[in-house]
């Protein structure tokens, strides 16, 4: 049997060659449950306290300065 000669390609290898299956993630139940309270925690209670607290801060600085 003849064997075909190899073609140089610009190709690099990791393209060339067989696709690699993708592996399956684990979930860490512990982990997850911790994100997602950080999560609550930022978006939930943190960030509207904060814009309440800025809106009020930009309510005194106006009435401050109009008056001042």
């Amino acid at each position: 049997m003849a064997r075909r000669k190899r073609v140089k390609t610009r190709i690099s290898g990791y393209l060339s060659g067989k696709p690699k299956r993708i592996k399956a993630a684990k979930v860490d139940p512990v982990r997850e449950r911790q994100q997602k309270a950080l999560w609550w925690l930022k978006w939930v209670f943190i960030l509207p306290i904060c814009a309440y607290a800025l809106v009020w801060l930009v309510i005194i600085f106006i009435d401050f300065f109009t008056y001042g």
